[in-house]
């Protein structure tokens, strides 16, 4: 069993890469002004070279596997981070908690399909980070948290019709 820190990289998460569009979509990302619960984001190919190992090696421990990030980052950072790979970069706008929630009863009313998952908000509040981690069980190191468009699915689809 693989436990992985926020998982991104193929453009499929339910977290950054529908917030990233969202920040496209209005140029800018409304966030929780207290909202600075610590994650270590991990790159969705560092968890695929460590399946592959785990397949190919002639010995794996059984158990419950911690693969986190390898550096603990807050939302704020996190979202820094992923909105400098728009161009033009979006801003992130701090919303006072009461606020936020009447902005994503509204967004709800409206038909965001997100922002009736509001569960993930509570918990961003929260530190969700793991110690050491067992990547040398299967002798992958994991990359450090710099995210490109690419890692969110752009530029996909034109490499592969230009190969």
């Amino acid at each position: 069993i693989l436990r992985c820190g926020l998982i991104y990289g193929a453009g499929v998460d339910r977290t950054l890469t529908p917030m990233r569009r969202l920040a496209a979509r209005w140029r800018v990302l409304p966030w929780p002004a207290g909202a600075r619960g610590l994650r270590q984001p991990v790159h969705a190919a560092d968890i695929a070279q460590v399946i592959v190992h785990a397949t190919t090696a002639e010995r794996v421990s059984t158990g419950i596997h911690r693969l986190p990030g390898p550096e603990a980052v807050d939302w704020i950072e996190i979202w820094h981070r992923v909105l400098r790979t728009l161009q033009p970069s979006p801003r992130v706008v701090r919303i006072p908690d009461p606020a936020l929630k009447v902005l994503l009863m509204w967004l709800v009313r409206r038909g965001e399909p997100w922002a009736s998952r509001l569960s993930m908000l509570q918990r961003v509040y929260e530190d969700q980070i793991a110690d050491g981690g067992d990547w040398h069980s299967f002798s992958v190191v994991p990359r450090c948290f710099h995210p490109t468009a690419e890692d969110f699915g752009e530029g996909l689809h034109e490499s592969k019709s230009t190969a």
